[in-house]
């Protein structure tokens, strides 16, 4: 018996990421040998189970997986496409990887640049991203003006952001040196708020 999860099945198949998925799954639209599929962590035998979405037969197929690392520079958006005409990180991408399927993991934002990874795999995908797994990510900031005393206490004892408190932050100065022009620090955070 060949098993796997439901979602990684039709992640691989490229019916979209897990939220995707699980939404399939939740509007009834998925079926596994003519019954409704109950989760989409459900296990799946990929070689003897027959799985449709919407009455379409899903075509399994096991893709190579890609793992690509990108230097993300400003003004680009860490997404697959974007309704604005605005130029993304899959439009960076060389000619062969274009139509691969690749999902940025995390993103920053369009003003950022910095590592970001883009991937096939969902299921590291999904470890990176999820705060269950507490990774952390490491930001150098860079800002106009000293951070106060104030200001750093705030950031490790977290900040309310849609009346939700942000756990800690880690903080410390790179470059703060008095009368610059750009001051450098460190944060390091557990989440993506």
């Amino acid at each position: 018996m060949n098993t796997q999860s439901l979602v990684r099945v039709l992640t691989d198949a490229g019916y979209g990421s897990r939220r995707k998925v699980a939404n399939l799954v939740k509007s009834g639209a998925v079926k596994i040998n003519g019954r409704l599929a109950s989760s989409f962590m459900e296990p799946v035998d990929i070689d003897h189970d027959t799985i449709t979405v919407s009455g379409q037969q899903v075509g399994l197929f096991r893709p190579q997986r890609i793992y690509l690392m990108m230097n993300k520079p400003g003004g680009v958006i860490s997404t697959t496409e974007d309704d604005r005409g605005r130029p993304t990180v899959i439009d960076l991408l060389p000619e062969k990887y274009r139509n691969a399927r690749l999902y940025p993991v995390g993103r920053l934002d369009e003003d950022s640049t910095g590592l970001l990874i883009l991937t096939n795999d969902g299921d590291l995908t999904h470890e990176l991203t999820h705060p269950r797994y507490e990774h952390e990510k490491e930001y150098e900031v860079t800002t106009t003006k000293p951070l106060t005393t104030q200001d750093m206490r705030q950031l490790q004892e977290g900040i309310e952001i849609e009346d939700q408190l942000t756990w800690p932050a880690r903080v410390h100065a790179i470059k703060e040196d008095e009368g610059e022009e750009e001051y450098v620090y460190s944060v390091t955070i557990h989440e993506g708020r």
